[in-house]
């Protein structure tokens, strides 16, 4: 089911999908799309997305996303 949920690839994607929701919380789903945990979870992800919208907003990052020194403390 990843595939029905936006994916973010960098940092610059993070802040943005972070700062454009002011009144709903933003779930970050960190993983592989092929990982059998990661699949079972964006299923259920996704059964409740459309339940939540009011209050949340999912999305997925890959480990390999990247980060620059915009992400660094």
């Amino acid at each position: 089911m990843s595939y029905m949920l936006p994916h973010l690839h960098n940092g610059w994607q993070v802040d943005q999908a972070i700062l454009s929701e002011e009144d709903r919380v933003v779930v970050i789903r960190f993983g592989h799309d092929w990982d059998p945990t990661c699949m079972k979870m964006d299923e259920v992800l996704y059964s409740i997305a459309e339940k939540v919208t009011h209050g949340a907003v999912f999305v997925l990052l890959g480990p390999a996303a990247r980060f620059g020194r915009e992400m660094e403390a």
